[in-house]
Formats: C-alpha cells, sequence, structure tokens
C-alpha cells in the first residue's frame, strides 16, 4: 500500500509539470511578476516538503539540536553555493543579464 501512495504522489507531482506548460500553452505569455510569484511559491513548497519529510526522519536518528544543526547547515551550505556560482559568472565573462542575474539563453 506504501508503494502505491508513493507512486501517486509521485504521478501527481509529475502531470504538475505538464498542467502547467498548458495553462500557459493556453494563455500566453506570462509577465515577469506573475512568474516571480509562482517560482516563489514552487520554491517555498519544496523547501516545506524537504523540511517536514527530511526533519522528521532526522530527529528520528539524530536530537532535536542535531537535525536543526544538520538542517540549518545544509541550508547555508547552499545559500554559499549559490553565491559562489554567482561570481564565477560575472568573474569569468558569461552572458549574464543585468536585471536577473541570470544566464542569457537566447
Amino acid at each position: 500500500m506504501e508503494i502505491l501512495i508513493s507512486f501517486l504522489l509521485s504521478l501527481i507531482a509529475g502531470s504538475a509539470s505538464g498542467i502547467g506548460g498548458l495553462i500557459v500553452y493556453a494563455f500566453g505569455d506570462i509577465d515577469d511578476k506573475l512568474l516571480g510569484f509562482l517560482l516563489g511559491f514552487a520554491g517555498e513548497v519544496m523547501l516545506v516538503v524537504s523540511f517536514l519529510e527530511l526533519f522528521v526522519e532526522a530527529i528520528a536518528l539524530l536530537t532535536h539540536l542535531e537535525a536543526t544543526f544538520a538542517f540549518t547547515g545544509g541550508a547555508l551550505l547552499m545559500m554559499i553555493i549559490d553565491l559562489t556560482t554567482r561570481i564565477w559568472r560575472r568573474v569569468g565573462g558569461s552572458p549574464v543579464s543585468p536585471t536577473y542575474g541570470c544566464l542569457k539563453l537566447g
């Protein structure tokens, strides 16, 4: 039964990308403010899921304090990697958009 629930949750999560693509296809372009909001919302959902699922499992193996430090350390490590790669892209002379700090693709 647990495998069936995992499969259904994965199917729902995977189909969300297709549904989002169909919405964009149906309504055309999405303005930058709405796109930023939707990406922020998706990021927060992923953060909550990782916190609720992984933190509960970590508490089963570690103490509350150790699990909190491990989760915070992981978040800080991801922030350091993100900031470091932004600096490398600017120094390396790659085409970085001045408004968003993202690579230009076209």
